[in-house]
């Protein structure tokens, strides 16, 4: 084969010279081609109004993409007609219409082109008329396709997206695979055309290399499509390269190296189609799901190049492996070229990528007796750490070689291992270290002294970082397999970015070390999941979240080092100051591997957000595991406030879709629930943290209670409720298009439920989904005038007809509300404090029993505040610690309220004596003295991490002082 024995620095030359098609026949084509459809016009418009009108015609093919071969190639000339209306036309007169044009064809040709000639083949496409233009010496000829079409794309701009009903028009159409292509020869001309020069120099040697094996006596018909092949090259290049100039060796050498991988090739590009409509983002999930290779035309969906079903791509495998001995993959020197490849790796963690990956081997030295002394000898150690190497390696390792890069880590020996099959390499630091940390057993923590050591020092961030390489392999190795394959997934990506990147502004030495993102994905499997098996796309969208909220990032771990030392506290302190990101080391303090450029890998995980990756099977998103960019326990007392405001506060916006949400369904139920019933909905009332303005971001529920007539006492209340719950839940149904929102109702274990639970989607009112539980209840308040008590008899009728604590809480709705929505804003964000401390130790404690209800911690708060003093304008750590020192005194609590109950009425007076006499703790609901928030549950759990948290920095001042609570005792 005569590109084999081509030297890979002459392939330019060969291309230029041997490949590229002469000027002159493609001239002469071009004005042969444009004469033709000029003349298809003209024709059409003369044989009146019957006949088809050419709208406009379009040059496809590889002489339309700039991709023609030297000798012999092909063209498609598309015709797009009228009388075409749809997809579907096209069948119906495709043979008249084929008919006509070759007639046309015949007639044009009577005065034939100088310097060609035309001739038909056999006809083997049914849909076009195939014929061949040859130039008189016969050296060269175009192979012809000329294609009626239906103008699905009209007079689409270049670079602008079709209207996603292009494409779910052609699905419904029922065509087979690729059968209308040719509608969309506009886009995949636009999509090569728009290439360098030099990637189109690649396209010519991959399919020479083709054409080549095909004359070896592989049979074309049985191999995939030549236009398969430039499709994977120009993903080659995105991949792997993105540059103008480069090596056409490096390319060929990456195009074989996929083709060898070809039963794991899934290619597509979304320049055109994407997963934004359901219904093309539904079929592009099935047709991912095919036999690979799956490689997707960019212009049609339904055309898959790859069809690893149909096609023997093994066969292209075999001579692709086969040829990487010969001249056009050696170099000038005989070493090989290697393909595209990006940077990667980390081996004693266990974290290394496939291709590459980068080891440490550090060098603990007896001569190093202090961290000072690492500097004066390292440049003495390192020069004859190399002499050594260099003389040990005479002894060659068989199928590896050594290769020593530049030297640009001053404090590391650097060279590298190529495996001289060319299918892996390995980076290699040699760091002569002071063994600072000693002959430390597996899991325990290093003396405080070595860290206190460290800081006195005076060293500079991380400068140390080697002698602390073992803790921080432990600290990685410990993982669960599936995490690290997680690690890899994201590392993968990094490297992806890192080198569609290269040679663009940041320089991929700018961006964080790929270190950072092992460093992220444990925090977010750490806060989010902590299980062995997990679903990784979730895994992986949790890290892109946190990547693209970089700039409040705070990461750091204090399973080696802790606050309980003083001078370790004060430099965590400092450390938390800092500029985000933050990103400790949890191995080294003084190491923030957070430093770098995050805004393009913010660009791009936001970018992949829609991509197949994360659509699950029904054509959903996946949802990521809720995980913060920074944690409670880590924030400065100090920085509470900020904390709540950033990270607890809903978003504005979200709030008033939420509201208008709530507003459309509280609407609902009173205008079509129940209008052919004798039942009449007396009012709807907002409750839950939403109504009582402690929501938390994220969190977006909303409880409505429905009181109703049917209702004229509280025991009733249960007896009718699943009927009620069945009728409001078809009336929901049945709206669901007149109201333009979809519901999707939750299934309930219980014969007869409380409540109907729901989530509430629309297009038109929200940017994600609102859980709703909407509630009947008996009306025992009536109208009841706002800062007004209830007559005491409604709490007697109460006393004498429940049965379980809390069972009709529903019914004082109205007076929860406004117990808390009275209060002042920043005790409303205490509470929304306490209520995320909570939901942290509910994902602790997990499996291990009920905690008390989150509605106990709120009162609990509230009781703190007024017991504390009553200030609007309180310290917001003092009142969090206070909470938290109640909480760890759960045996003497006994908290309740007389603003809406008291014991002046006999009956609720005895009740409350027997209410306040059972053991401890017990939270009397200001609403509901049936309700006990204290009773049943796991405070002992609860008071554990409150206890925790008390050490925390979060409960710490800015110099290291324990935050003291408000003096408030356990009991009213």
């Amino acid at each position: 084969m005569d590109l084999y024995s081509t030297p890979a620095a002459a392939l330019d030359r060969f291309v230029a010279r041997r490949l590229q098609p002469r000027k002159e026949f493609v001239e002469k084509a071009r004005r042969a081609l444009g004469a033709l459809a000029a003349a298809l016009r003209e024709r059409g418009g003369r044989l009146g109004a019957a006949a088809p009108r050419v709208l406009k015609t379009v040059k496809g093919g590889s002489s339309g993409r700039g991709t023609a071969l030297k000798g012999g190639c092909d063209s498609e000339l598309v015709i797009f007609l009228d009388c075409f209306k749809s997809y579907v036309d096209q069948r119906a007169r495709r043979a008249e219409i084929l008919s006509e044009m070759r007639a046309s064809l015949e007639s044009w040709w009577q005065n034939p082109v100088p310097g060609l000639r035309l001739t038909f083949p056999e006809q083997s496409v049914p849909g076009a008329l195939q014929f061949r233009l040859t130039s008189v010496d016969l050296e060269d000829w175009m192979d012809v396709s000329l294609v009626p079409a239906f103008n699905v794309l009209g007079q689409a701009g270049s670079g602008v997206k079709p209207k996603p009903q292009v494409y779910s028009t052609l699905l419904n159409s029922g065509c087979q695979g690729g059968e209308h292509a040719a509608c969309f020869t506009e886009l995949r001309r636009n999509f090569v055309n728009i290439r360098p020069a030099k990637l189109k120099n690649l396209i010519l040697l991959v399919k020479h290399w083709y054409h080549q094996v095909c004359l070896q006596g592989l049979w074309k018909e049985t191999l995939p499509p030549v236009y398969a092949l430039e499709l994977l090259t120009i993903f080659a290049w995105e991949q792997g390269c993105k540059k103008d100039a480069f090596s056409l060796a490096e390319g060929l050498r990456t195009v074989l190296g996929l083709i060898q991988q070809h039963q794991h090739l899934c290619v597509f590009w979304t320049v055109n189609y994407g997963f934004e409509d359901p219904a093309v983002g539904q079929f592009l999930q099935r047709q991912l799901k095919r036999p690979r290779p799956v490689i997707l035309d960019p212009a049609d969906p339904t055309w898959d190049l790859g069809n690893g079903a149909a096609w023997h791509w093994d066969l292209l495998a075999q001579e692709a492996a086969s040829c990487y001995d010969h001249p056009c993959f050696l170099r000038g020197m005989g070493d090989p070229v290697q393909s595209w490849k990006g940077p990667g790796g980390s081996f004693g963690r266990g974290t290394d990528l496939r291709d590459g990956c980068d080891v440490e081997l550090i060098i603990f030295l007896n001569c190093f007796t202090d961290y000072k002394d690492q500097g004066p000898r390292r440049a003495e150690i390192l020069d004859e750490m190399r002499a050594q190497l260099e003389s040990w390696w005479q002894d060659q390792v068989p199928s590896l070689s050594l290769q020593f890069p530049e030297q640009n880590v001053p404090e590391a020996l650097q060279f590298q291992l190529v495996s001289t099959a060319l299918k892996s390499w390995t980076d290699v630091s040699l760091l002569p270290a002071f063994d600072a940390v000693g002959q430390l057993s597996s899991g325990t923590k290093p003396n405080p002294q070595v860290y206190s050591r460290l800081l006195t020092s005076g060293c500079q961030e991380g400068e140390h970082k080697a002698c602390f390489a073992e803790l921080r392999r432990n600290f990685m190795n410990i993982r669960p397999v599936k995490l690290k394959n997680l690690i890899l997934l994201v590392k993968h990506w990094y490297r992806q970015v890192a080198a569609q990147n290269k040679g663009k502004g940041p320089a991929p030495a700018s961006l964080p070390p790929a270190y950072a993102l092992e460093l992220l994905t444990i925090f977010a499997w750490e806060q989010g999941c902590r299980q062995d098996c997990f679903n990784m796309a979730q895994g992986f969208r949790t890290v892109l979240g946190l990547v693209q909220q970089h700039q409040q990032l705070c990461v750091y771990w204090t399973v080696n080092y802790s606050t309980e030392d003083p001078a370790m506290r004060m430099h965590l302190l400092g450390q938390l100051r800092k500029p985000r990101p933050l990103v400790l080391d949890p191995a080294d303090p003084t190491w923030n591997v957070g430093h770098g450029s995050w805004e393009l890998l913010a660009q791009e995980a936001a970018a992949l957000g829609m991509q197949a990756c994360f659509l699950s099977r029904d054509g959903t998103s996946v949802q990521p595991w809720d995980v913060m960019p920074a944690l409670l326990y880590q924030t400065p007392a100090g920085d509470l406030d900020k904390f709540i405001s950033e990270f607890l506060q809903p978003n504005r916006q979200f709030l008033a879709q939420v509201n208008k949400a709530v507003d459309t369904i509280c609407s609902f139920l009173k205008e079509n629930c129940f209008r052919n019933s004798p039942i009449k909905v007396i009012k709807v009332v907002k409750g839950g943290s939403s109504a009582k303005g402690t929501a938390l971001r994220g969190r977006s529920d909303a409880d409505l209670v429905v009181f109703l007539s049917c209702f004229s006492q509280f025991t009733e209340q249960g007896n009718k409720r699943a009927e009620i719950i069945s009728e409001i839940r078809a009336q929901l149904e049945a709206c669901q298009q007149e109201r333009q929102f979809e519901v999707k109702f939750e299934v309930s274990k219980w014969e007869n439920p409380r409540v109907l639970s729901f989530s509430l989607t629309s297009q038109t009112m929200l940017d994600q989904s609102v859980d709703f539980d909407v509630l009947p209840a008996f009306d025992a308040l009536g109208q009841l005038v706002s800062g007004s008590r209830p007559s005491s008899q409604v709490y007697v009728d109460l006393i004498h007809s429940y049965s379980n604590a809390g069972e009709y809480s529903t019914c004082f709705t109205e007076l929860q509300r406004d117990f808390i929505i009275s209060r002042p804003t920043k005790l409303k964000s205490l509470i929304r404090l306490v209520k995320h401390w909570y939901q942290q130790c509910t994902k602790i404690s997990k499996g291990r029993g009920s905690l008390p209800p989150q509605h106990g911690l709120e009162l609990l708060t509230v009781y703190a505040w007024e017991q504390g003093g009553k200030d609007s304008q309180f310290n917001m750590a003092e009142g969090f610690r206070t909470v938290l020192e109640l909480v760890t005194q759960y045996r003497q609590l006994c908290i309740y309220w007389t603003i809406n109950y008291n014991a002046k009425d006999k009956t609720v007076g005895d009740f409350l004596k027997q209410q306040l006499q059972k053991p401890r703790p017990i939270i009397l609901d200001p609403a509901d003295p049936t309700g006990n928030l204290g009773h049943n549950a796991r405070w002992d759990l609860l008071a554990k991490e409150a206890a925790a948290c008390t050490s925390a920095l979060c409960c710490m001042g800015r110099n290291g002082i324990p935050i003291q609570p408000w003096p408030v005792k356990a009991a009213v």
